[in-house]
């Protein structure tokens, strides 16, 4: 069985206002499957969560009824509760379905319950949920 993948990019970050890790993001848009998965490693603050949204929009492969996969387990979040606001509040109307988290600390998990509850109102996704088990995304996903 083979996988259609299009769009699969790796982008660099480094933040020049704070001194952070290098920042990764990487994503991948697995059209037979339906499914843009993405990776963030390192410290993330506000200004790579943006840059990181505004690749994925602009991506050519991008359309509207994607699944997200979001892995957020390698990553560090130095990101406020105004900056969240400030992020989710600024987010277009991506047309997720369905829209998965995996997180493996408790701040990363706070993190995505504030994402959940903030965005909310903006029908940025269907559904969400947060995982700490990876497989188990999957799953909901059907993958």
């Amino acid at each position: 069985m083979s996988i259609l993948s299009i769009g699969c990019y790796i982008i660099f970050f480094s933040s020049k206002q704070r001194k952070y890790n290098k920042v990764q993001h990487h994503y991948c848009i697995h059209i037979k499957d339906n499914i843009l998965k993405e990776e963030f490693c390192g410290d993330i603050d506000l200004a790579t969560l943006d840059r990181a949204s505004l690749s994925i929009i602009e991506d050519k492969n991008f359309k509207k009824g994607l699944h997200f996969l979001t892995d957020l387990r390698k990553a560090h979040l130095h990101i406020t509760y105004d900056e969240m606001w400030q992020h989710t509040s600024q987010l277009p109307d991506l047309g997720i379905n369905k829209q998965a988290l995996i997180v493996s600390r408790d701040l990363e998990y706070g993190f995505a319950r504030q994402f959940h509850a903030l965005s909310n109102d903006k029908d940025i996704f269907n559904e969400l949920r947060i995982f700490k088990d990876i497989n188990e995304a999957h799953k909901w996903l059907n993958l």
